[in-house]
């Protein structure tokens, strides 16, 4: 139970070289587990994960006012209130369109 999982290029080399009996051979791999053999009780199976490299989420808001607002800077921040719901979203000015 162990046993490493295949990578993905030996999997797609498995699925060439057979072609389209494919399924064939992943059904008669399973029909040969030998389940006697596999200790469930002593085995982990806990999800596993591996942060790869973390992420950064942007969120794009164009927003449109009234106004010109003249003193606003790059990496001003800016807060946003939603009036119905009164919710707030803090965000970053990272440009300014000319018009």
């Amino acid at each position: 139970m162990n046993e490493p999982f295949p990578s993905r290029k030996e999997i797609l080399k498995q699925k060439l070289e057979a072609g389209s009996s494919y399924h064939d051979m992943l059904v008669e791999q399973a029909k040969s587990l030998n389940l006697d053999k596999i200790d469930f009780d002593n085995s982990d199976f806990k999800p596993r994960n591996k942060v790869v490299e973390k992420q950064k989420v942007y969120r794009w808001t164009r927003l449109f006012v009234k106004e010109p607002v003249t003193d606003l800077q790059v990496n001003d921040k800016i807060n946003i209130r939603h009036l119905p719901t009164r919710a707030i979203v803090t965000g970053k000015q990272i440009g300014r369109a000319h018009v």
